[in-house]
């Protein structure tokens, strides 16, 4: 799911990318986006909300 979801999505995309430039393994950076993925799931479900992109992307900052 990490893997596709990095090929499909530009905000998970460019998280992959910036722990790669952090200088992680292929397989640490998948599993951290595996990490990000599932807490984003979990407060998508707690919240009842679709998944917002500008949301995202203003509190990452």
């Amino acid at each position: 799911m990490s893997v596709s979801v990095v090929i499909h999505n530009e905000y998970f995309r460019e998280y992959f990318e910036r722990k790669r430039v952090q200088g992680l393994p292929y397989k640490k950076a998948i599993m951290s986006v595996a990490h990000k993925l599932l807490r984003t799931m979990y407060a998508m479900l707690k919240k009842r909300e679709k998944f917002n992109v500008g949301f995202a992307l203003a509190t990452s900052e």
